[in-house]
This record gives structure tokens, C-alpha cells and sequence, in this order.
């Protein structure tokens, strides 16, 4: 279903709805003023992309209905974080600047000129609505508790519903690095910002991207699922990823170094 109108400076919006054989996520997408009109076609793949791929490959389902609002570039993206969020001026400034997207609830603000191909766009609004998907589970809180967890959720979610070798693009990015941090440098907000600062944004999240991997390598795509439903029960992470992933987080953060080692990819901090 699509609908047109204008609402919260916003010209245009479309609903774009989950598939009625199974649950996911209801997506409104609403266009500010100079957003191209494009946006909305990638939008709507990249609905139908997470929706399919969540159910398919780990068993995922969300009934959430999620406003999805594009933004056409920084500056808007900036005032769109102030009147959505109540940010300040100098928060929403640093976020405009550190980030293309942001999800706070179950809104996701973007900054369409900051990925300007559209099959960045579509892999950019899978990742952010995977988000979603967890806070089906979890408040923001708790989804934030593991940082490197969520965020390379996201990043597996959004290449594997694009059809992209992900781990191929995340060694890569790794192997140009002049450094690396380590996965523990990752785990809350705001040690990943300043570590994002060091080491760059882009290898964070070829960090984040390939520890999931590995982990879902090794304990099953339903893992990651199953350490959010328990940890919305029990909010002890570490007894949760155990229980999850059949490892304890520690021996699992020093065995992917040594994988990293292995695959010539930590040369030094």
C-alpha cells in the first residue's frame, strides 16, 4: 500500500508492508524535500530483502512497524535528528558528521547523499533495520550492551540480503588498515566512538562484520537470535552469549584474534 501526503516536514510517504505468509518488519518511508524520488524503490528492496532474509536464514520474525525517514543530505539529516530525537545542536552536529544513519525506537533517520550509490543505499537502509529487528527483542539498552554484536549483525544482515561476499569486502578493508583494534574496544558506545576515531569507522565495522561471521560460522545463524531472546529475560550478556553461542565471550574475543593472525590480518594494535 502507498500513501502520499505530508506529515512532520516530510513531503511524501510510502507503507510498505510485511509479506502476509509471515511476520516482518511494516516499513513507512517518508521523503523530506529534495530526497530523489529513487530512494523510495530502494527502500522498498531493501524491505523485502531483510524481510526475506531475516525469515529464511534465521528464523526472524518482527510484527514492527518502523518509519523510515530520508533525509537528501547532511544538513538536513542534522535538523531531522534535532526535531525527531530533542537533540542539541552540537549533538546532532557531531552525529551528522560521525554518521548516514541513525535508529532511536523504532524511527531511522538517514542521510541519503552520504551513500550515494544505490546499492550502498540498500545495503544502508538493511543494515539500519536490522536494528529493527533486534529491537523486536530488546530495548535500545540492551541491544547496545555488546556494540560489535548489533553492529556486525547489521553489516552480515545487510551483504548477505544483498547477494555480496561480505567477508571478502571486510578482509579487505582489514588487510589496508594501518592498525587494528581489538573486539573488547567495541563492545559499548562510547569506547566504539573513540575507538572509531583511532582506528577509523570502516574497519569498526569490518570488525564487528567478521566476528559475526565467524561466530555464525561456528554456533548457527539462530544463534545471534537466541542470545537477544535471553538476554530480554536475563540482562547478564556474558551468561547470555555463552549460553547462545556455546562459548564464553572472552575465549571467543582471543580466539578471533588468533583467526585474525591466521588470516594475516593483525599485523600490530
Amino acid at each position: 500500500m502507498r500513501m502520499a501526503g505530508l506529515a512532520g516536514g516530510f513531503l511524501v510517504a510510502w507503507l510498505y508492508a510485511a509479506s502476509c505468509q509471515a511476520a516482518g518488519l511494516a516499513v513507512i518511508a517518508m521523503l523530506e524535500e529534495g530526497t530523489p524520488q529513487e530512494a523510495a524503490v530502494e527502500v522498498e528492496y531493501a524491505v523485502q530483502a531483510i524481510n526475506r532474509t531475516m525469515q529464511q536464514v534465521y528464523a526472524w520474525e518482527a510484527e514492527r512497524t518502523v518509519t523510515l525517514c530520508l533525509t537528501p543530505n547532511r544538513q538536513t539529516y542534522q535538523n531531522a535528528l534535532q526535531r525527531r530525537f530533542s537533540m542539541s545542536e552540537s549533538e546532532a552536529l557531531s552525529l551528522s558528521q560521525r554518521t548516514t544513519g541513525w535508529t532511536t525506537g523504532s524511527i531511522v533517520l538517514t542521510n541519503v547523499e552520504g551513500t550515494p550509490t544505490s546499492s550502498a543505499r540498500q545495503r544502508h537502509f538493511i543494515h539500519e533495520l536490522t536494528h529493527q529487528y533486534v529491537y523486536s527483542l530488546v530495548d535500545e539498552a540492551q541491544a547496545t550492551e555488546l556494540l560489535w554484536l548489533s553492529e556486525g549483525l547489521a553489516e552480515v544482515v545487510a551483504f548477505q540480503a544483498s547477494g555480496i561476499d561480505g567477508p571478502a569486502v571486510w578482509k579487505q578493508t582489514l588487510r589496508v588498515a594501518p592498525a587494528l583494534p581489538y573486539l573488547s574496544q567495541l563492545r559499548r558506545p562510547g569506547l566504539w566512538w573513540r575507538t572509531a576515531d583511532v582506528y577509523g569507522t570502516p574497519v569498526c565495522y569490518a570488525m564487528s562484520a567478521l566476528a559475526v561471521w565467524r561466530l555464525e560460522e561456528a554456533a548457527g545463524a539462530g544463534a545471534v537470535r537466541k542470545y537477544y531472546q535471553q538476554l530480554r529475560g536475563n540482562p547478564d550478556k556474558v551468561a547470555g552469549f555463552a549460553n547462545a553461542m556455546g562459548q564464553d565471550l572472552l575465549e571467543f574475543e582471543e580466539d578471533f584474534e588468533r583467526w585474525l593472525a591466521t588470516e594475516s590480518l593483525r599485523r600490530s594494535k
